[in-house]
């Protein structure tokens, strides 16, 4: 692994140390590869083209949405690799897609799913790949 060296501000580093510790690193350097690593998911999730890993949480009224709809995007869009079902009570199911490939791909997924009628709430995070 390269080492890697650079200037910041007293006050910066030790506000990066502080978070460093409440967040259970043991040293520096592994709190700077997460946040490197961060920096680059955000990079490739802004670029159209950047290849992500997604995990998308949709919260739905199952009276109001049809499973076909559901089905029907899991159907077009084949970066979706794996889907989890959930009912969490008689009206609300909780529906978890794992999905890999371009950014502009996975956010069309997302797009179609929050224009789908009966659709509650909507949440993912990303990764980029290879990183």
């Amino acid at each position: 692994m390269p080492i890697v060296s650079m200037s910041v501000s007293e006050q910066l580093i030790n506000k990066f140390d502080e978070a460093a510790e409440k967040m259970g690193y043991g040293g520096r350097s592994e709190a700077f590869r997460d946040a490197l690593r961060l920096f680059v998911d955000k990079s490739e999730w802004a670029s159209s083209e950047g290849e992500n890993s997604a995990i998308i949480l949709v919260l739905y009224d199952e009276k109001l949405i049809s499973k076909r709809d559901l089905s029907d995007i899991e159907h077009v869009y084949h970066e979706i690799h794996a889907v989890l079902h959930l009912h969490l009570d008689n009206v609300n199911c909780l529906e978890v897609l794992v999905a890999e490939g371009t950014s502009s791909r996975i956010k069309g997924v997302i797009q179609h799913i929050r224009k789908t009628k009966g659709i509650k709430q909507i949440q993912f995070m990303t990764a980029a790949s290879g990183v």
